[in-house]
């Protein structure tokens, strides 16, 4: 209620029975429990005023004049309030921030946002007057990031249900660090001309802000101390420099920088091994070139390999030298090889070039050697011919000719060109070979044939008298003043081949087959053709041999004439054939149930027919022999086996009728 001095009805506004609620106030929490509160769901200027508390309970009141509760209202939201754990910020320290906004309500606390982390720690706290606040916690770990850095924090209170009346605080973080980011640079440029003005930049962030210190690359001591350095450029001046920024946390050196004179000549330099340069040698090439700067040397290129490697290697004078490096194994193809080498660096207007060359003297063995003749093709005895040599090679080769024989090469003549007259005993294959100080190589040969110069092919069979079963070795041969030959014949194509020396200088060519002889082998042709290249034509042969073989018996065989089932006692014609080599001797045979019979000695046989005989021949030779099938006469209208049991039938008949006849004899005597 509200207080006067002189209380009455009038001045209640609020009772917990729900009977008087004129400033929409709520009681929360348990009286008996002496924990309850009263919230007022939407202050305005008009709950400004002093406020008492009465209990009444069936007739009982207590009224709590001593303990006056003063409602002050303000026109705004509180401000929330950022703290820091520390005062004194350095970068890698840990710090907590924490917001905290005023809490009249602890039923309805305000809600705190900020633009930290959003799984910051949110708490509620007490303090000893009963004043609540509601609290939000970050720990963070600072960098140079966090300097400069806005933290804000907003509170927004709640009336009837809804967020409003909010306020923002703002705390700006003050870190300090060591310098970062530092950089150097030159304005305007970094190679210029010498009476230039020039500026050496150094930059840095740090906080508190840096010291600057400049320093040449070759000198111990600072050469400035700002961060700014003018000079007018000389050529003393020239050479790299960096600068260091410095405060109480920490230094930061700078990249390098190279200041140069626009006009100061590049030189390059090839460097070669001294002396000699031989083909399958190592050697290492270099492109060099002087430069003032470490930090930023010319930069090389050469038409070698671009994976080259790359140097920079400090000189006494306090110079430096930018190489390209590379080992390469010499070839014939790198005599007369130009190498050249590039350099460029920036300067005022674009960039200045220099470039240097080398051209590689190589030593090399002859290659590409060839031999040729004029006029080509066959040639007539008598005929003159012209051969030639031709070969590449540092230094020039000299040149040997040599024909190939039978028994090795014979050396003819030295020069590039050997002239003769062709005649048959200069038949033959040609060669030169060329040679200098590093090494020799031969042409390939060049045959040499005589026109009208006979080619014959022999086919060889080491044995006369060849027989099935055995095995042989066939050869067909070609002799020939050169070497190559291209021998075929109807045997495998696989058959061996090789070529032998003969004493008169010849060669001959062999083809070689090992066969084992059968029957089918008597009457084959073998056929064998030699085709001879000789320059400027072809020279051919062919020759051919039938092979006799001889075998045993074979495909014996018996037939009957007219057939096999005839009347008893027509007369037949039994016929023996086979196949052999020599032609076989033929024997017929009658064969019984415990003996064999010889009953013939012509392949033609006539009998007359009796049922049930059985006849074969044998064919044979010197090789061996073959025994035909058996033939087997049956009478007309019967086997034999039929024949016969039809005469045991009759033969027990006439028994049993002539028994009949003698009982009954016997019978009618004894009556009588």
């Amino acid at each position: 209620m509200r207080y006067f001095p002189n209380l009455t009805t009038n001045q209640v506004f609020f009772n917990s029975s729900g009977s008087i609620n004129t400033r929409q106030m709520e009681i929360t929490g348990d009286l008996t429990s002496n924990n309850c509160s009263t919230r007022i769901s939407d202050l305005t200027a008009t709950h400004r005023d002093k406020y008492i508390l009465r209990i009444e309970n069936e007739g009982i009141k207590k009224t709590f004049c001593e303990n006056l509760v003063i409602v002050t209202v303000v026109e705004t939201a509180w401000a929330p309030t950022i703290d820091v754990s520390r005062s004194n910020l350095k970068e890698r320290q840990s710090v907590t921030v924490s917001c905290s906004a005023y809490t009249p309500c602890v039923h309805s606390p305000p809600e705190l946002t900020w633009n930290l982390k959003r799984d910051s720690i949110g708490e509620e706290f007490g303090k000893n007057y009963g004043t609540h606040f509601t609290r939000i916690n970050n720990t963070i770990k600072l960098t140079y990031h966090h300097d400069g850095l806005n933290i804000s924090c907003s509170a927004r209170y709640p009336v009837k249900g809804r967020f409003k009346h909010s306020r923002e605080s703002v705390r700006t973080l003050n870190v300090s660090y060591a310098p970062k980011r530092t950089a150097a640079s030159i304005r305007p440029l970094s190679v210029v001309s010498v009476g230039n003005l020039v500026e050496l930049i150094c930059f840095s962030r740090a906080n508190p802000p840096p010291t600057f210190a400049w320093f040449k690359i070759i000198e111990v001591d600072p050469v400035n101390d700002s961060s700014v350095y003018s000079m007018i450029f000389t050529e003393t001046e020239r050479g790299d420099y960096f600068c260091e920024a410095s405060n109480d946390l920490g230094t930061e050196r700078s990249n390098g920088i190279c200041l140069d004179h626009i006009d100061f000549p590049v030189t390059l330099t090839i460097n070669i091994p001294f002396g000699d340069l031989k083909e399958h040698q190592s050697i290492t090439v270099t492109c060099s070139a002087s430069t003032p700067c470490a930090f930023a040397p010319p930069e090389l290129t050469w038409n070698l390999q671009q994976d080259s490697i790359r140097q920079l290697e400090g000189t006494t004078d306090g110079t430096f030298v930018s190489k390209l490096q590379e080992t390469i194994i010499l070839s014939d193809t790198h005599d007369g090889y130009n190498i050249r080498c590039f350099s460029k660096r920036s300067a005022s207007g674009g960039n200045k070039t220099t470039e240097t060359e080398v051209t590689l003297s190589v030593l090399y063995a002859p290659k590409d050697t060839s031999a040729s003749i004029s006029p080509s093709g066959l040639v007539s005895t008598g005929s003159w011919v012209e051969l030639n040599c031709s070969s590449r090679a540092k230094p020039p080769p000299r040149f040997t000719w040599f024909r190939l024989s039978g028994g090795g090469a014979i050396e003819l003549s030295e020069g590039q060109v050997y002239n003769f007259s062709v005649t048959t005993t200069q038949e033959g294959e040609y060669y030169c070979e060329a040679t200098n100080e590093i090494g020799s190589e031969k042409s390939t040969g060049i045959c040499i044939g005589i026109s009208d110069a006979l080619l014959t092919a022999n086919i060889n069979i080491p044995v006369d008298d060849l027989k099935e079963g055995q095995s042989v070795t066939i050869s067909c041969s070609v002799s020939t003043p050169c070497p190559q030959i291209e021998l075929t014949w109807n045997l495998k194509r696989d058959s061996l081949r090789h070529t032998e020396g003969n004493t008169d200088g010849t060669f001959t060519n062999k083809i070689q087959e090992i066969i084992t002889l059968s029957d089918t082998h008597d009457g084959y042709n073998i056929r064998c053709s030699a085709r001879y290249l000789v320059i400027g034509g072809i020279k051919t042969a062919e020759t051919e041999v039938t092979l006799s073989v001889s075998y045993a018996p074979k495909d014996t065989s018996a037939s009957i004439s007219p057939s096999d089932s005839e009347p008893e006692g027509s007369w037949v014609e039994l016929n023996c054939s086979s196949r052999a080599k020599p032609p076989p001797k033929i024997t017929w045979f009658k064969t019984g149930r415990e003996t064999i019979k010889k009953v013939s000695s012509d392949s033609i046989f006539k009998i007359k027919f009796t049922g049930g005989d059985e006849y074969y021949c044998l064919a044979s030779n010197k090789l061996g022999k073959q025994k035909s099938s058996m033939i087997s006469l049956k009478s007309q209208g019967g086997s034999g086996l039929g024949v016969w049991i039809f005469a045991i039938i009759g033969v027990l008949v006439m028994i049993a009728v002539g028994c009949a006849v003698f009982i009954l004899d016997n019978y009618f005597t004894s009556s009588s």
